[in-house]
């Protein structure tokens, strides 16, 4: 079951009064919108049949303050109009998709936790699907690759040090 809260960041007075939202995903795959002051559900959502596994209100734009977006098993990124319940567009990605994270200080990223490791996305906007497939980054047992064999063996561990130069460049962007 994921449970958000919606963010109220704008100002409130009496022709924009404060509204208390969240959006609770269940096992079934259902999608609530809820109206927590007036005590009912405000937008229902139902497409597909799997636990919803993650979702995040979308925060950093004016346009609309009820963009929902939802991570569907076992790859999709789905962005919801949580007030109409209308899908405004889904990415399918190659890895399964476990949760996400919005970058606080780049609307326009995203880090996907997928089963084999993390996907960077750079070109995230509400208007449209991200048109690339992100920046994978892979990770592994330090003990099952060839670097944690080395170290195991008494020579020098720069292998990890190596991963996690290469870490550092691919989360920066710098060639």
């Amino acid at each position: 079951l994921q449970v958000k809260w919606a963010r109220e960041n704008y100002h409130h007075d009496a022709c924009a009064p404060y509204s208390a939202r969240l959006a609770s995903g269940d096992a079934s795959g259902k999608i609530v919108v809820w109206d927590v002051a007036a005590g009912g559900a405000r937008c229902e959502i139902q497409e597909y049949t799997k636990p919803v596994q993650d979702m995040e209100w979308l925060w950093s734009q004016d346009a609309s303050l009820d963009l929902l977006l939802a991570v569907h098993p076992p790859n999709l990124l789905v962005l919801w109009n949580a007030d109409t319940g209308t899908k405004l567009w889904k990415k399918s990605y190659a890895e399964n998709i476990i949760s996400f994270s919005c970058d606080p200080f780049d609307p326009s990223s995203l880090a996907l936790l997928t089963s084999e490791g993390m996907v960077f996305v750079h070109d995230f906007s509400p208007s449209r699907p991200p048109p690339s497939a992100g920046r994978k980054v892979y990770i592994s047992s330090p003990s099952s690759s060839p670097a944690g064999a080395a170290a195991a063996a008494g020579r020098a561990p720069t292998g990890a040090r190596r991963a996690l130069n290469r870490v550092k460049t691919l989360i920066t962007d710098e060639k």
